[in-house]
This record gives structure tokens, sequence and C-alpha cells, in this order.
């Protein structure tokens, strides 16, 4: 009998977090973001610039990218398709959000969204890693939309994330990215900054993203 109460037991727990607990957090945020969002004022801007020209905060990102952000979000590691399908279906169905621990290093990534450029950012360690640089003006057939189960099985994405498809110079372009930024350059959590970063620089990513490739 016992045997079949502990596996009994797991499932009421996870359903119970699942349906009761997630929803309860994403309501908590989303009532956090709204109200930051009412209180902002017309200053996200302002705040943008100020966190990009700390040296402790994203100081670095700026100096890599070059020119003015518009906004950023947390991504995920950049795949081949032969990559991908390399992996055992359980490690591709595994999130690999934002930090990947392997090797013992922390690597970060980025997109951000430029002035007059999308840009694709990896730190390791803290340190810059590489850079993928695209003109808004020469990117084509530009999409967004959410990510699928094929995306997670097939390019690497995840189904919790947002994707953002184009050609540029022939050749197409996937990205996976979040609508949250939550880790600095070195891997650490930004913690209580988190909802004003999701609405300044995350939302501001996406709003820019439809406005400016309307995508």
């Amino acid at each position: 009998m016992t045997y079949y109460l502990v596996p009994l037991a797991i499932v009421v727990f996870f359903g119970f977090y699942y349906v009761v607990v997630i929803p309860k957090l994403k309501q908590q945020s989303a009532e956090a973001m709204k109200e930051f969002r009412d209180n902002l004022g017309g200053k996200g801007a302002e705040l943008r610039k100020k966190y990009l020209k700390d040296a402790n905060a994203l100081g670095l990102v700026s100096k890599v990218v070059g020119e003015e952000i518009v906004g950023m979000a947390s991504a995920l590691k950049r795949q081949s398709v032969i990559q991908v399908m390399g992996k055992k279906v359980s490690d591709r169905l595994k999130r690999e959000f934002v930090m990947d621990l392997s090797d013992k290093d922390v690597l970060v990534y980025y997109l951000v969204l430029g002035q007059k450029s999308l840009h694709y950012l990896v730190f390791k360690n803290g340190e810059f890693e590489t850079k993928e640089s695209f003109e808004l003006g020469r990117m084509q057939v530009v999409q967004s939309s959410n990510a699928n189960v094929k995306d997670a099985m097939v390019m690497g994405g995840d189904i919790n994330y947002k994707k953002i498809s184009f050609t540029y110079d022939e050749k197409s372009y996937q990205f996976f990215y979040a609508k949250i930024l939550n880790q600095y350059p070195n891997g650490q959590d930004v913690g209580e900054l988190l909802t004003e970063w999701m609405v300044i620089f995350a939302e501001a990513f996406e709003g820019g993203i439809k406005g400016r490739l309307g995508a």
C-alpha cells in the first residue's frame, strides 16, 4: 500500500504547485509590475541609462554594444540543429535558463536592442565572450512568436520563451528570449531589481522589437 501512496503524494504535490502556487506567483509578479509601471511616470529611459552607466550593473553591456540601448532580455544559448539533435531527449527538454553551469563556467546570454542594431551577447564568468550584431535596416522577414514543442526539440528553444526569426544577408537566424532580465553579466541574480528591470528593460525590448521591426 505504501508503494502506491508515495507516487500519489508526489503527483498531488506537483499538481498543487502548478495549479495553485505558480499562478499565484505569476499574479503577484503581474501586480508588482503594474504598480511599478504606474509609478514610473515616463522615467524608463532615464532609469535604463542609470544602470547602463553603472559598472557594477550593466555598464559592461553598454560598453560592448556601443550604441544607445532601447531594451534587453535574457536569452537562451544559441545552438545549431546538429548540436541540439545530438543531445538526449531528456537534455533537449531541460530548460537552459539564462545561465549554463557546465564545466564550472558561468555563461550568460542576452538579446539587446539598440537604436541601430540587434545584438546577441555572451558573457563568460563576468567577462565579455562573443557578440553577433544585426543592423535593423537589413533584417528581413522578421517574425516574433511563442516558441513551440518543435522549437524545444529541434532548435534548442523552450516553450516558455519567445522567439524572433529573421533573414540577414540571405541567412536565416532564430533566437529565443524571455520577457525577463534577471542576471548580471557575472551570473548573479538581480534580486530586488527584478520587477524594475522586467519593465524598463525586458518590456522595452519586446515593445522595441514590435515597434522598430514590426514583428
